[in-house]
Protein backbone atom coordinates (compact mmCIF):
# COMPACT_ATOMS: atom_id res chain seq x y z
CA UNK A 1 0.00 0.00 0.00
CA UNK A 2 1.09 3.59 -0.54
CA UNK A 3 2.68 5.23 2.48
CA UNK A 4 0.13 8.04 2.54
CA UNK A 5 -2.95 5.77 2.42
CA UNK A 6 -4.59 3.85 5.26
CA UNK A 7 -6.45 0.59 5.89
CA UNK A 8 -9.82 1.00 7.55
CA UNK A 9 -10.69 -0.92 10.70
CA UNK A 10 -9.69 -4.58 10.91
CA UNK A 11 -10.42 -5.21 7.24
CA UNK A 12 -7.61 -7.73 6.66
CA UNK A 13 -8.86 -9.96 9.48
CA UNK A 14 -12.41 -9.83 8.12
CA UNK A 15 -11.53 -10.69 4.54
CA UNK A 16 -9.03 -13.35 5.62
CA UNK A 17 -11.67 -15.16 7.65
CA UNK A 18 -14.11 -14.91 4.74
CA UNK A 19 -11.55 -16.26 2.27
CA UNK A 20 -10.62 -19.17 4.55
CA UNK A 21 -14.19 -20.05 5.47
CA UNK A 22 -15.53 -19.98 1.90
CA UNK A 23 -12.29 -21.12 0.22
CA UNK A 24 -12.11 -18.13 -2.14
CA UNK A 25 -8.99 -17.27 -4.14
CA UNK A 26 -9.48 -13.48 -4.21
CA UNK A 27 -11.49 -11.36 -1.80
CA UNK A 28 -11.80 -7.71 -2.73
CA UNK A 29 -12.94 -4.94 -0.40
CA UNK A 30 -14.23 -1.48 -1.24
CA UNK A 31 -12.12 1.64 -1.06
CA UNK A 32 -12.67 5.35 -1.28
CA UNK A 33 -10.62 8.20 -2.66
CA UNK A 34 -10.47 11.39 -0.64
CA UNK A 35 -9.60 14.75 -2.14
CA UNK A 36 -9.45 18.16 -0.50
CA UNK A 37 -13.15 18.93 -0.79
CA UNK A 38 -14.86 15.62 -1.48
CA UNK A 39 -14.53 11.83 -1.50
CA UNK A 40 -16.10 9.01 -3.47
CA UNK A 41 -16.55 5.27 -3.07
CA UNK A 42 -15.23 2.68 -5.50
CA UNK A 43 -17.09 -0.61 -6.11
CA UNK A 44 -20.73 -1.48 -5.93
CA UNK A 45 -21.59 -4.44 -3.74
CA UNK A 46 -21.46 -7.84 -5.38
CA UNK A 47 -22.27 -10.50 -2.86
CA UNK A 48 -22.12 -13.57 -5.11
CA UNK A 49 -18.96 -15.60 -5.62
CA UNK A 50 -17.77 -15.31 -9.23
CA UNK A 51 -16.10 -18.25 -10.94
CA UNK A 52 -14.31 -18.79 -14.23
CA UNK A 53 -14.78 -17.99 -17.06
CA UNK A 54 -16.64 -14.86 -15.92
CA UNK A 55 -13.78 -14.07 -13.56
CA UNK A 56 -11.34 -13.45 -16.42
CA UNK A 57 -13.75 -10.92 -17.94
CA UNK A 58 -13.95 -8.69 -14.90
CA UNK A 59 -10.53 -7.09 -15.13
CA UNK A 60 -11.22 -4.91 -18.15
CA UNK A 61 -14.82 -5.44 -19.13
CA UNK A 62 -16.61 -4.90 -15.82
CA UNK A 63 -19.39 -7.29 -16.85
CA UNK A 64 -22.35 -8.27 -14.74
CA UNK A 65 -23.02 -5.92 -11.83
CA UNK A 66 -19.57 -4.30 -12.11
CA UNK A 67 -19.76 -1.02 -13.95
CA UNK A 68 -16.15 0.09 -13.63
CA UNK A 69 -12.72 -1.21 -14.53
CA UNK A 70 -11.18 -2.95 -11.52
CA UNK A 71 -7.46 -3.03 -12.21
CA UNK A 72 -6.42 -1.95 -8.70
CA UNK A 73 -4.34 -4.48 -6.80
CA UNK A 74 -4.21 -2.82 -3.37
CA UNK A 75 -7.79 -3.50 -2.24
CA UNK A 76 -7.84 -7.27 -2.16
CA UNK A 77 -6.25 -10.33 -0.61
CA UNK A 78 -5.04 -13.10 -2.88
CA UNK A 79 -4.35 -16.74 -2.10
CA UNK A 80 -0.59 -17.27 -2.16
CA UNK A 81 -0.70 -20.19 -4.61
CA UNK A 82 -2.72 -18.09 -7.06
CA UNK A 83 -0.24 -15.23 -6.77
CA UNK A 84 2.76 -17.51 -7.30
CA UNK A 85 1.11 -19.20 -10.28
CA UNK A 86 0.49 -15.74 -11.74
CA UNK A 87 4.19 -14.89 -11.38
CA UNK A 88 5.11 -18.12 -13.17
CA UNK A 89 2.58 -17.25 -15.87
CA UNK A 90 4.30 -13.88 -16.30
CA UNK A 91 7.74 -15.48 -16.54
CA UNK A 92 11.25 -14.31 -15.63
CA UNK A 93 11.80 -12.39 -18.86
CA UNK A 94 8.88 -10.09 -18.14
CA UNK A 95 9.48 -9.83 -14.39
CA UNK A 96 13.09 -8.79 -14.99
CA UNK A 97 11.87 -5.67 -16.79
CA UNK A 98 11.34 -4.10 -13.33
CA UNK A 99 8.33 -2.10 -14.46
CA UNK A 100 7.03 0.73 -12.31
CA UNK A 101 4.35 2.37 -14.49
CA UNK A 102 0.99 0.55 -14.68
CA UNK A 103 2.85 -2.35 -13.13
CA UNK A 104 -0.18 -3.31 -11.05
CA UNK A 105 -2.38 -4.03 -14.07
CA UNK A 106 -0.31 -6.85 -15.55
CA UNK A 107 0.04 -8.98 -12.39
CA UNK A 108 -3.66 -8.55 -11.74
CA UNK A 109 -4.50 -9.70 -15.26
CA UNK A 110 -2.44 -12.85 -14.60
CA UNK A 111 -3.93 -13.31 -11.13
CA UNK A 112 -7.49 -13.17 -12.45
CA UNK A 113 -6.56 -15.67 -15.14
CA UNK A 114 -5.09 -18.10 -12.61
CA UNK A 115 -7.76 -17.76 -9.91
CA UNK A 116 -10.93 -19.82 -9.81
CA UNK A 117 -13.12 -17.80 -7.43
CA UNK A 118 -13.65 -14.16 -6.50
CA UNK A 119 -15.80 -12.20 -4.06
CA UNK A 120 -16.31 -8.49 -3.33
CA UNK A 121 -16.54 -7.85 0.40
CA UNK A 122 -19.20 -5.40 1.53
CA UNK A 123 -16.98 -3.35 3.86
CA UNK A 124 -14.80 -0.37 3.00
CA UNK A 125 -11.20 -1.33 3.68
CA UNK A 126 -8.84 1.13 2.04
CA UNK A 127 -8.63 4.90 1.94
CA UNK A 128 -6.64 6.70 -0.75
CA UNK A 129 -5.79 10.04 0.80
CA UNK A 130 -4.92 13.33 -0.93
CA UNK A 131 -1.55 13.29 -2.64
CA UNK A 132 1.08 15.82 -1.72
CA UNK A 133 2.16 16.09 -5.37
CA UNK A 134 0.98 19.20 -7.16
CA UNK A 135 0.36 19.95 -10.81
CA UNK A 136 3.79 21.52 -11.22
CA UNK A 137 5.57 18.32 -10.14
CA UNK A 138 3.60 16.33 -12.74
CA UNK A 139 4.47 18.94 -15.37
CA UNK A 140 8.14 18.60 -14.42
CA UNK A 141 7.96 14.81 -14.74
CA UNK A 142 6.43 15.02 -18.22
CA UNK A 143 9.36 17.19 -19.29
CA UNK A 144 11.94 14.79 -17.87
CA UNK A 145 13.23 12.60 -20.70
CA UNK A 146 14.20 9.75 -18.38
CA UNK A 147 10.70 9.55 -16.88
CA UNK A 148 8.99 9.98 -20.25
CA UNK A 149 11.10 7.25 -21.85
CA UNK A 150 10.18 4.97 -18.96
CA UNK A 151 6.47 5.55 -19.55
CA UNK A 152 7.01 4.74 -23.20
CA UNK A 153 9.01 1.58 -22.49
CA UNK A 154 6.85 0.16 -19.71
CA UNK A 155 3.51 0.65 -21.44
CA UNK A 156 4.60 -0.91 -24.71
CA UNK A 157 6.34 -3.84 -23.00
CA UNK A 158 3.10 -4.45 -21.08
CA UNK A 159 0.96 -4.21 -24.21
CA UNK A 160 3.22 -6.67 -26.04
CA UNK A 161 3.01 -9.05 -23.08
CA UNK A 162 -0.79 -8.82 -22.98
CA UNK A 163 -1.07 -9.51 -26.68
CA UNK A 164 1.06 -12.64 -26.44
CA UNK A 165 -0.59 -13.93 -23.27
CA UNK A 166 -4.22 -13.46 -24.33
CA UNK A 167 -6.00 -16.19 -26.24
CA UNK A 168 -6.36 -15.95 -30.00
CA UNK A 169 -9.95 -14.82 -30.25
CA UNK A 170 -11.65 -11.47 -30.71
CA UNK A 171 -13.13 -11.46 -27.21
CA UNK A 172 -9.78 -12.03 -25.53
CA UNK A 173 -7.77 -9.65 -27.69
CA UNK A 174 -10.18 -6.91 -26.66
CA UNK A 175 -8.22 -6.85 -23.40
CA UNK A 176 -5.27 -5.44 -25.37
CA UNK A 177 -7.51 -2.80 -26.88
CA UNK A 178 -8.78 -1.77 -23.44
CA UNK A 179 -5.22 -1.52 -22.14
CA UNK A 180 -4.24 0.65 -25.11
CA UNK A 181 -7.17 2.96 -24.34
CA UNK A 182 -6.02 3.30 -20.73
CA UNK A 183 -2.70 4.89 -21.59
CA UNK A 184 -3.11 6.40 -25.06
CA UNK A 185 -4.13 9.84 -23.74
CA UNK A 186 -1.05 9.80 -21.54
CA UNK A 187 1.12 10.35 -24.60
CA UNK A 188 -0.32 13.67 -25.68
CA UNK A 189 1.70 15.76 -23.18
CA UNK A 190 4.92 13.75 -23.49
CA UNK A 191 5.45 13.13 -27.21
CA UNK A 192 7.98 15.92 -27.62
CA UNK A 193 10.13 14.48 -24.83
CA UNK A 194 10.40 10.86 -25.98
CA UNK A 195 13.99 10.24 -27.10
CA UNK A 196 14.24 6.45 -27.38
CA UNK A 197 12.28 3.21 -27.67
CA UNK A 198 10.74 3.64 -31.11
CA UNK A 199 11.87 0.17 -32.19
CA UNK A 200 9.65 -1.24 -29.45
CA UNK A 201 6.76 0.86 -30.77
CA UNK A 202 7.27 -0.60 -34.26
CA UNK A 203 7.36 -4.12 -32.87
CA UNK A 204 4.14 -3.79 -30.86
CA UNK A 205 2.11 -2.00 -33.51
CA UNK A 206 3.17 -4.61 -36.07
CA UNK A 207 1.51 -7.20 -33.83
CA UNK A 208 -1.64 -5.15 -33.32
CA UNK A 209 -2.20 -3.91 -36.85
CA UNK A 210 -1.51 -7.30 -38.45
CA UNK A 211 -3.94 -9.07 -36.13
CA UNK A 212 -7.29 -10.27 -37.45
CA UNK A 213 -8.87 -9.89 -34.02
CA UNK A 214 -9.34 -6.12 -34.04
CA UNK A 215 -12.16 -4.27 -35.78
CA UNK A 216 -11.44 -1.81 -38.57
CA UNK A 217 -12.32 1.23 -36.46
CA UNK A 218 -9.98 0.01 -33.72
CA UNK A 219 -7.14 -0.39 -36.21
CA UNK A 220 -7.76 3.11 -37.55
CA UNK A 221 -7.36 4.55 -34.04
CA UNK A 222 -4.25 2.42 -33.45
CA UNK A 223 -2.76 3.65 -36.71
CA UNK A 224 -3.53 7.26 -35.80
CA UNK A 225 -1.76 6.87 -32.46
CA UNK A 226 1.23 5.27 -34.14
CA UNK A 227 1.34 7.98 -36.83
CA UNK A 228 1.38 10.72 -34.19
CA UNK A 229 4.25 9.08 -32.40
CA UNK A 230 6.18 8.37 -35.58
CA UNK A 231 5.71 11.94 -36.82
CA UNK A 232 7.35 13.18 -33.66
CA UNK A 233 10.18 10.71 -34.19
CA UNK A 234 10.91 11.93 -37.71
CA UNK A 235 10.74 15.59 -36.70
CA UNK A 236 13.59 14.94 -34.30
CA UNK A 237 15.63 13.29 -36.98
Amino acid sequence: MDSDDILVGNILEKVYITAKTKNIDIVQYKFFKKYENYSFLIEKTKGDIIYQPELSDLLFYGKGSFEQVIFYIFNRIIKKDVYLNALMFMGDEFLNEKLYLNEDIIPLFCIFRNASSFLVFDDIGYAKLPRKNNVKSLYDQYHNSSYVNRIFHDNFIELKFLYKKTENNEHDKAICWEFLKIFKNQYRPILNNITEGYELLDDVFDLLLDSKYFKDNQKIKMQQLKDNMMANRYIKK
